[in-house]
């Protein structure tokens, strides 16, 4: 029997065949997608491509556009964005985020990174500044509240293990005024409707209100380049995993900070306006540097104490 008629026969089987091989194939450019935003900030996507098959029928020697942004929301971009560039020494870390992402498609909800990643990539598609707020801190609450099921003080968390992340590369009080910032702008967006427009820089860490919705980005995309990284490294490692360490990190940190304190043999004086302590641990090779300002000086100065101390266990 012809071959041809074999095919026509099993129609069926081979259409599930090329839907099969046609998600993989989407799954992939979504990836590579994914991997250029992680690398740098500015508008990058794949609208379309075509395609052409000679084994399933009616699509036998026809080309067609497939509109990816129709079939897929990660595929989808605003109309006016920013220009994108890559430079050439920033195509490893390109290839590198591809492969790390292609690890996480044989796992369940993508070791929990997938609606992180997802609200990430539909944030460029969103013409409003404020929906791209939105999606972006969806995409840090699935992350950094990974752990927190349903306790209180998510907002407070949220900062917290944010800087703790991502202390290895930024400074931990910066990343925290920022994401308590940012989910202070994205609770009045959604709750009172207010614009980002409406705000004035001192509002916004003296920013103007596009630059703020930029650093948003910048922020989420630090973050979520953070975990990809830490799930590449051990394939049993979760986003859960990784935000409960966080816990333990400031936790341990904290008990090394006042053990120091235990030790010193110089205990700062009643009424001291400012304390700066350098402590020195050998076997992490490198310095804390702890600053205290209005030690003893009243209940608002205490809470600042406590926060210093924190951001000292995260700098850990």
């Amino acid at each position: 029997m012809p071959r041809s008629v074999n095919r026509v026969d099993n129609q069926e089987q081979a259409i599930q065949e090329f839907q099969r091989s046609d998600l993989e194939l989407l799954n992939d450019l979504r990836n590579v997608i994914t991997a250029f935003r992680l690398t740098r900030a500015g508008d990058v996507a794949v609208t379309g491509y075509p395609e052409q098959s000679d084994e399933v029928p009616p699509f036998g020697g026809n080309v067609s556009m497939r509109t990816l942004g129709v079939l897929w929301s990660d595929f989808q971009v605003r109309l006016f964005g920013n220009a994108y560039s890559l430079d050439e020494s920033d195509i490893g870390e390109v290839q590198s985020f591809v492969k790390a992402l292609g690890l996480l498609d044989g796992r369940k909800h993508r070791a929990g990174l997938e609606v992180g990643l997802r609200r990430f990539n539909q944030s460029y598609s969103r013409e409003y500044y404020e929906d791209r707020l939105i999606d972006l801190t969806i995409a840090l609450e699935s992350t950094l509240l990974a752990d927190a099921g349903g306790t209180t003080d998510l907002r407070y968390r949220l900062a917290l293990h944010g800087a703790a992340l991502l202390s290895p590369h930024r400074d931990p009080e910066e990343v925290r005024k920022y994401l308590l910032k940012m989910y202070d702008v994205r609770s009045a967006v959604v709750h009172t409707g207010k614009s980002l427009s409406e705000y004035k820089k001192k509002e916004l860490l003296d920013l103007e209100w596009r630059d703020f919705a930029q650093a948003c980005e910048d922020m989420t995309r630090s973050v979520l380049v953070a975990y990809v990284r830490k799930l590449s490294e051990h394939s049993s490692t979760t986003v859960q995993s990784i935000t409960k360490g966080l816990e333990s990190r400031i936790v341990h940190g904290l008990g090394s900070v006042h053990q120091e304190q235990l030790s010193s043999q110089s205990p700062p004086e009643f009424g001291t306006s400012g304390v700066v302590r350098h402590v020195e641990h050998p076997g992490e090779r490198h310095r804390v540097v702890v600053q205290v300002k209005h030690l003893f000086a009243g209940r608002a100065a205490a809470k600042h104490a406590v926060v210093g101390a924190i951001l000292c266990a995260v700098a850990q």
